[in-house]
């Protein structure tokens, strides 16, 4: 996975199950979340988008700016998920599921068909010992 996607998600995880209401204070998640620098401009560059510049919303936004709350500097601003960011969230969240259950599949299969060998084993050893009690 790469280090953006990480850090989508943990901001998504955030949303959803840390800030209140659902609102995310910039700063608040800056600090919670250890945010470096270069993570911060990413968020601005690439995730964010301004409720009120009437930025079109692109695949890449997950969350929009609702609320400055007067202020002028964008860590008090508040935030929300954007819908579009839960959708893409909950399918990674269920391909983190599959590929959990790909790992028990695997490992059952391995199982069934170390049982089905010995089966076959004591099968063939039946067969065998059928054989010699015969002659």
């Amino acid at each position: 996975m790469k280090k953006e996607d990480d850090l989508v998600y943990r901001i998504i995880e955030f949303g959803l199950n840390v800030a209140k209401d659902n609102v995310i204070v910039k700063q608040e998640l800056i600090t919670r979340l250890q945010i470096s620098d270069l993570e911060q401009n990413f968020i601005k560059q690439v995730l964010e988008v301004n409720d009120q510049a009437h930025e079109p919303i692109n695949q890449n936004h997950i969350m929009i700016r609702v609320n400055t709350g007067g202020s002028s500097n964008d860590r008090d601003w508040q935030y929300r998920i954007l819908p579009t960011a839960l959708n893409s969230y909950h399918e990674y969240i269920e391909l983190k599921e599959a590929r959990r259950n790909a790992v028990d599949a695997r490992k059952y299969s391995i199982w069934a068909v170390i049982l089905a060998a010995l089966s076959l084993l004591a099968a063939f050893i039946q067969v065998i010992q059928g054989l010699s009690k015969t002659c």
